[in-house]
């Protein structure tokens, strides 16, 4: 941080609080002293904090310390809280948020939630709708399970989803038969479990 940042702050600090008065250069200097280690960007959002809980009181130098402090043990907290999520929940949300992207047609948004779901099924151990736990999809079980799936979208006449489903089954084919595997169904010869939790996407 420079001593252009701290003027920055401190206008920012008498924007919010207009008797506030910018100190003199010198004490802006003990500012950039207190302040330097910290991103500007993190300084301004613990203004903004601040203000919101003290509208009538600017901080001082040690008090607007203390709040970017704070404010980066939060940012810290939630770092830590997004490594921990699972492969399942990343996918999941993923899937969630393209689900929930305006600009997707009913059957991308299908589709995706489909994927991340087969995602999260090849890379984990997963459990079934009964609670048992089942191993991770190999390459030819995935071909059969958007096969599956793709029998399901034509049964209710969602002919794109049953077209990108099938495509995406005939990719995972050719990887599987890459590595030696058997594909056990092809598309119109499958079964399907009325349970799955993906008939959700499959309405």
């Amino acid at each position: 941080m420079e001593i252009e940042d701290i003027r920055f702050i401190l206008d920012t600090i008498q924007s919010f609080y207009p008797p506030f008065e910018v100190p003199s250069v010198s004490m802006q200097h003990l500012w950039l002293e207190e302040l330097a280690r910290f991103d500007r960007p993190l300084v301004l959002r613990a203004i903004r904090q601040w203000a919101r809980q003290h509208t009538e009181r600017p901080p001082t130098i040690e008090q607007l310390t203390e709040q970017v402090e704070w404010v980066e043990e939060d940012d810290r907290k939630v770092m830590r809280r997004e490594a921990r999520k699972s492969l399942a929940d990343t996918f999941t949300d993923a899937g969630n948020a393209q689900a929930a992207n305006p600009e997707r047609t009913p059957e991308e948004a299908s589709y995706g939630q489909l994927m991340a779901m087969l995602a999260i099924r090849h890379l984990e151990t997963w459990r079934d709708h009964h609670g048992v736990q089942q191993p991770k999809l190999t390459r030819a079980q995935m071909a059969e399970q958007c096969y599956t799936w793709a029998s399901r979208a034509r049964d209710v006449e969602r002919w794109h989803l049953a077209e990108d489903l099938a495509h995406a089954g005939g990719m995972w084919r050719t990887w599987a038969e890459e590595l030696g595997q058997r594909v056990q169904t092809v598309l119109g010869s499958v079964m399907f479990d009325d349970e799955d939790p993906a008939l959700a996407f499959l309405t």
